[in-house]
């Protein structure tokens, strides 16, 4: 088995698909990598989940709004003209990597 370190991380479109379509690796290629790399493993399992979630939903259960301090917080930056906080990007490296990026295919 390659040594991962060596192989650019899966891009994570391509794991949300795979996640989305069956939630199988669908090339070869992409399971011998899942099968070595850690980090990549673990976000397709994230996307695995996200996907399960998503369907186990009803198509007609009940929105709940949120709650007033959100609008509030949207109403507050947006007055002050700066953008929402965001988590993370598609171009975030994954941990343990030295800047590499999520490299695509």
């Amino acid at each position: 088995m390659s040594d991962p370190r060596q192989t650019p991380h899966l891009h994570p479109a391509d794991l949300a698909h795979d996640a989305l379509d069956g939630g199988e690796a669908a090339r070869p290629s992409d399971a011998r990598h899942l099968a070595a790399c850690a980090p990549c493993r673990s976000r397709f399992a994230e996307f695995r989940r996200v996907v399960a979630a998503g369907r186990s939903s009803r198509p007609y259960d009940p929105l709940h709004a949120p709650p007033p301090r959100v609008w509030q917080a949207i109403r507050t930056q947006a007055r002050a003209g700066r953008p929402a906080p965001h988590r993370a990007t598609a171009r975030r490296p994954f941990p343990g990597t030295k800047g590499q990026g999520n490299a695509h295919r």
